[in-house]
């Protein structure tokens, strides 16, 4: 849990007064000439690059426990991915993972995963797909294909964020369903509780609201003619109101439950004008390449990745099952 220390001058006056929260978040308050000024702790910290090779077995959290991950790394990967495809859809047994990712220690102890620095996955229904960290000189970030193209979309494949939750550590298995609401077709996901749920493209908000037999909604218009639909929310974050601008991956909500329902799940559906469409088989177009300028840089960076990535052991079906 939380601790703090206080020390005091002789006079009983606070002199310091320490805040920790976390071997990483450490904060601390000083007085100094009768004022007091407050900064967060540099804790010292070692990143270490692990990596992991997996054949998928039943669902992608139990696969990635297998093989020696977590429920938190397979979220991670997921999210990574959430552009282009749907793991709870189109994952298939004898899928294979590879992934480089930086793991953080303090005093020893790990504390979390940082950077994905390259994955790939290889799959009978999606086919192949790779995904590399970059960071230019000119300080832009992002997660590329090999041909240096951007990783991120103008709309996301899937709108919840299953790393956010406290449960994401948990081995229950979250599968997605087509559902038809009233006269829409719609996808369910179950979802942790208050899970955060994200716009799946940037756009204006044009209901946030209760909805009979619905829940707390909310509707975006994005460009394109698009607008998506957001149901059974538990709660919307502050400022998601009618009119009010969001951004891809902006949290305009949490998941909730259904009342008399135990299990809480988001009901998502997106439109094209006036016809429900498919999210998942719709083409939406992508971000900014790898500036010309920097193609070089960028193909010497990945193709260390890529010979990492070829080395690792891949844990088979047959693996792990002793």
């Amino acid at each position: 849990g939380n601790t703090f220390k206080i020390e005091m001058d002789k006079v009983g006056k606070v002199v310091e007064f320490e805040f920790k929260q976390s071997p990483m978040d450490i904060y601390v308050v000083t007085r100094e000439n009768g004022k007091y000024s407050a900064t967060k702790k540099n804790v010292p910290k070692e990143v270490k690059i692990a990596s992991i090779g997996c054949t998928i077995q039943g669902s992608l959290y139990r696969s990635f426990q297998r093989c020696g991950g977590d429920a938190r790394l397979a979220n991670l990967f997921m999210n990574l991915f959430a552009w282009d495809f749907n793991f709870f859809e189109q994952a298939r047994e004898g899928d294979t993972i590879r992934m480089l990712i930086e793991k953080v220690y303090v005093e020893g102890r790990f504390m979390g995963y940082d950077k994905i620095l390259a994955a790939e996955y290889e799959g009978y229904a999606v086919g192949k797909f790779s995904a590399f960290y970059f960071e230019d000189p000119d300080g832009i970030e992002g997660y590329y294909t090999l041909d240096g193209e951007a990783l991120r979309k103008e709309f996301l494949k899937v709108p919840v964020d299953y790393a956010s939750s406290a449960e994401s550590n948990s081995r229950k298995v979250y599968e997605p369903r087509r559902v038809r609401n009233n006269s829409s077709v719609a996808v369910k996901y179950p979802a942790p509780e208050r899970a955060a749920v994200w716009s799946v493209a940037s756009g204006t908000v044009t209901f946030a609201g209760q909805v009979k037999k619905e829940g707390w909604v909310v509707e975006i218009q994005h460009s394109g003619g698009y607008k998506s639909k957001y149901s059974r929310l538990d709660r919307i974050a502050k400022g998601v109101i009618e009119g009010a601008q969001v951004y891809q991956k902006s949290v305009i909500g949490r998941v909730g439950a259904k009342r008399g329902k135990k299990d809480p799940s988001l009901l998502f559906s997106l439109k094209k004008g006036r016809k429900f469409v498919d999210h998942m088989k719709e083409n939406f177009p992508g971000g900014e390449p790898v500036p010309e300028k920097f193609m070089e840089l960028f193909t010497r960076t990945v193709s260390k990745y890529i010979d990492e990535l070829k080395t690792l052991d891949v844990m088979g079906l047959e693996d792990g099952q002793a």
